[in-house]
């Protein structure tokens, strides 16, 4: 997809071998991923807007690699954008007001930089369980949230930014995501 606004719902967009998505505006998603991303296939996200996905997550990534930048995922009932077992870089993004987490990372490779995680009042900005290598947070701000950053022991995560101003900064928890 290149340039354009596309409203659903009843389809989400399902990458199974390379994909681009550059400027464009991707709304109301009723049921399923906004877009998922599946099969060890890349997908590249660049300056898009994801507003509005109402039973799913906004990027749901699966054992695949995941680049966002200079875009906006806001409105959506689960996470964000979720990554288990992905390599994932996401750069200058806002990732707002969501219904479970923000970033919600399961093993893997994950960076962040430069981008605003806020608005998960139910749930955690950056959750972080099991990666393959410490997650890299950049830059950027993490604030907002009912939790800030939540690890599991044991995973490591180099934070050079800002998180500030969430119920909880930081928690460590156990796997799988069980937090106290």
């Amino acid at each position: 997809a290149h340039g354009g606004v596309f409203y659903s719902n009843r389809f989400s967009i399902r990458a199974t071998k390379p994909l681009v998505i550059a400027s464009s505006s991707i709304k109301n998603i009723l049921k399923g991923d906004g877009i998922g991303v599946y099969n060890n296939s890349t997908t590249t996200i660049v300056s898009t807007t994801l507003d509005g996905v109402n039973d799913g997550d906004g990027i749901g990534v699966y054992e695949s690699t995941l680049t966002i930048a200079s875009s906006t995922i806001k409105n959506v009932s689960e996470d964000s954008i979720n990554l288990d077992y992905s390599t994932s870089t996401i750069s200058n993004t806002l990732v707002q007001d969501g219904g479970e987490n923000g970033i919600d990372i399961y093993g893997g490779t994950t960076s962040i930089e430069d981008s605003t995680v806020s608005g998960f009042i139910n749930g955690v900005g950056v959750l972080i369980d099991s990666p393959k290598s410490a997650v890299e947070i950049i830059g950027g701000e993490i604030t907002g949230n009912s939790v800030g950053v939540a690890i599991t022991e044991g995973a490591t995560v180099v934070i050079n930014g800002v998180v500030h101003g969430n119920d909880v900064d930081f928690v460590v928890c156990a796997p799988l995501g069980i937090c106290p």
